[in-house]
């Protein structure tokens, strides 16, 4: 989907309009990327497969919540007044976290808060945990089935993860490949971030345009 705001304009309509610039909605095409991953885990044969289609999912969920953000915010800074929250994020607050530049636009629109504790976002978090924890893997020497933190653990309960090495001799497994080796991973990320993709218009308030106070 190709977002564009006009240079010049005839009349009321579009024809001979120039387009002054445009942007893509790459997060798009990252959330698709999920549900593709997804899908080819829950089906694959082949544990590489598998494993690579999790992995992938996993990159793209927290991306394509980041990047609808950030495009709303390019979308109705372009479009709204000088004054508008969306601006002033855009212009002022662009290295914030996605929670507070998230909860600095819903304090002016009078949407959805972003509570770390409340679901989706709490969903969302244990996604991000869990991306955070293979982007910036630790190599962390573990016990048998213990994750690195406690929104890992939940990942791996809710999913019923159990590593079935004996722990014996030479025989053992880490969470990291228990975990990435479940066809059903992948599903789970686009269950937990879905509620936030596709509501994210409503949860930041239909009065998209309204100055900060």
């Amino acid at each position: 989907m190709q977002f564009w705001i006009y240079n010049e304009t005839n009349g009321d309509t579009c024809e001979g309009a120039t387009i002054g610039a445009s942007m893509y909605g790459f997060s798009t095409d990252l959330f698709e990327g999920c549900k593709y991953n997804a899908h080819i885990a829950h089906n694959a044969d082949q544990i590489y497969q598998i494993r690579s289609a999790n992995m992938s999912c996993i990159l793209f969920s927290v991306s394509a919540i980041e990047a609808k953000l950030n495009e709303l915010i390019s979308m109705f800074a372009s479009i709204g007044d000088e004054d508008s929250i969306w601006k002033k994020v855009q212009e002022k607050h662009t290295r914030k976290s996605t929670a507070e530049k998230w909860n600095m636009i819903v304090k002016a629109t009078g949407g959805k808060c972003w509570v770390h504790t409340e679901e989706p976002f709490k969903s969302f978090n244990m996604v991000k945990a869990l991306r955070n924890e293979l982007v910036h893997y630790k190599g962390e020497l573990l016990e048998k089935d213990q994750a690195p933190n406690k929104k890992v653990q939940e990942i791996m309960t809710e999913l019923g993860v159990k590593s079935d090495a004996s722990f014996m001799e030479d025989e053992c497994s880490s969470w990291v490949s228990d975990l990435i080796d479940c066809k059903g991973l992948a599903g789970l990320v686009v269950k937990y971030i879905t509620p936030i993709y596709e509501n994210m218009n409503e949860y930041l308030s239909h009065e998209a345009l309204k100055p900060e106070s």
